[in-house]
């Protein structure tokens, strides 16, 4: 995702998007531009987090594995 430069502007483009319910994270791996999941979208609330990592896709795609 591309996104502001910086973090002031981060929440509210979150929020603007709907993330808690729109953003599947990817990490792109094995590409060499992946992103590490340990060090994206630090500093979220860890429910936001929990939605954006797992539940978005679980409810996207209907199935836990």
């Amino acid at each position: 995702m591309d996104g502001p430069e910086s973090q002031e502007e981060f929440l509210p483009f979150l929020r603007a998007m709907r993330a808690e319910k729109t953003l599947l994270f990817s990490t792109d791996y094995p590409h060499w531009d992946n992103d590490d999941p340990f060090k994206v979208f630090t500093g979220l609330a860890p429910d936001l987090k929990r939605r954006i990592y797992s539940e978005n896709a679980i409810e996207t795609f209907g199935q836990r594995f």
